[in-house]
């Protein structure tokens, strides 16, 4: 039997058109489009939330919001729905995770064997929140504020997931 690897690469609000290989006349991603031209590209696809951690729970278990209970960016994914690396593992591959698990914090729960710069759902947004009037979870209201352009800690969360991601690529 030879080796399969399957990557999936999952990025937030990252519309399918803003790509070089889908022809955008400015946008440059010479890494995705190479990626994209050794590999399956969908022309269509659809996310099952337009909400981080909810969208990351249906991708891993394959379940609908309804079905894995994560509604928002506070209920996160705590493994009691089985995810496909459940799945692999019980078939004896291994699975890797590198960055937002945006889970629990059970590793080893969650169907992964490693887990790389994962960043556990604590203290995080609250869209229900936000879009209340008056605000009804005030602490979260930093999260609203710091929106914006710049530097920030998550934006070097997120060059490390991209550095410790081609680390791991052979």
């Amino acid at each position: 039997m030879t080796d399969t690897n399957l990557l999936i690469i999952m990025d937030d609000e990252h519309s399918g058109n803003a790509l070089g290989c889908a022809g955008h006349p400015f946008v440059k991603t010479p890494n995705l489009d190479r990626l994209a031209a050794r590999g399956t590209r969908f022309r269509d696809a659809y996310t099952n939330s337009p909400i981080c951690v909810p969208a990351r729970a249906a991708l891993v278990t394959g379940e609908y919001p309804h079905k894995t209970g994560c509604w928002d960016n506070c209920i996160a994914y705590d493994g009691k729905v089985r995810s496909r690396g459940h799945e692999l593992q019980d078939a004896g591959l291994r699975t890797d995770w590198i960055g937002k698990l945006h889970y629990l914090q059970k590793p080893g729960q969650l169907g992964f064997d490693r887990e790389q710069l994962p960043m556990r759902l604590l203290n995080h947004g609250d869209t229900h929140g936000l879009i209340r009037d008056p605000l009804r979870r005030p602490h979260c209201q930093s999260f609203a504020e710091k929106i914006g352009p710049g530097e920030t800690e998550y934006i070097e969360y997120d060059r490390a997931i991209r550095d410790t991601a081609c680390q791991w690529l052979p």
